[in-house]
């Protein structure tokens, strides 16, 4: 997957258009994983501290289901196949849905200082451990 299909460039692209929130409509056959990958960001994450203190990203980043979303698309009477199908166009667009939400997220945040850790396991083969 090239960088500009991954989650992490979605949620730039969001905080840099404006976005209150970014989320992400996960699809098991497209992304070859199980929809339990929308699940996994529920214990505790690391992530690099940016100069702005990560103040730059969408306030809301997160994951929801295929059929979730086709939930959300219907209850504002769109209609989900002809959504995607116009997202795959190269002069595609965000539309308004004539949805709104109402979100609270409690995180604790804490700096942690860490430490990379270099080893080195020489090879056993003369003519090639110093590959």
């Amino acid at each position: 997957m090239t960088y500009y299909g991954r989650w992490t460039y979605k949620y730039e692209m969001g905080a840099q258009k404006g976005a209150a929130g970014v989320l992400i409509v996960h699809e098991t056959a497209a992304a070859a994983t199980a929809s339990t990958s929308c699940r996994e960001k529920t214990g505790e994450q690391f992530d690099l501290v940016t100069p702005d203190k990560n103040m730059g990203r969408a306030a809301i980043e997160g994951w929801i289901t295929l059929e979730s979303a086709k939930t959300l698309l219907k209850n504002a009477g769109q209609d989900s196949m002809r959504s995607r199908r116009r997202r795959r166009r190269a002069t595609s667009s965000p539309c308004r849905c004539g949805i709104t939400a109402s979100m609270t997220i409690a995180n604790k945040l804490r700096t942690i200082n860490s430490r990379n850790v270099l080893a080195k396991l020489e090879g056993s083969d003369p003519a090639l451990k110093d590959q």
